[in-house]
């Protein structure tokens, strides 16, 4: 027969590592959940992706013409992009 003192070490070492384990899981489904949210959706239709593309046409063609004024000015585009 096992001693009191051996069963006790046995059941604190079952315990301890079903307890870490637990501990284990939920953090790693915490860090799951936390990458899941912080990732962009994709559209759900394609009705959702014209109005994305259609919302971005303005801003590329400003940023183009400021280029433009920009590189005829002082010789190059990079000007713009680094907030000159």
């Amino acid at each position: 027969m096992i001693s009191i003192l051996a069963q006790e070490r046995v059941l604190g070492a079952a315990l301890g590592t079903a307890f870490t384990g637990f501990i284990v899981f939920q953090q790693r489904k915490d860090i799951y959940d936390t990458v899941a949210k912080s990732q962009p959706k994709p559209p759900k239709s394609q009705k959702e992706l014209t109005a994305a593309l259609v919302g971005l046409i303005p801003r590329i063609l400003s940023f183009m013409s400021v280029a433009d004024v920009s590189s005829a000015e002082t010789g190059g585009v990079t000007d713009v992009l680094d907030g000159r």
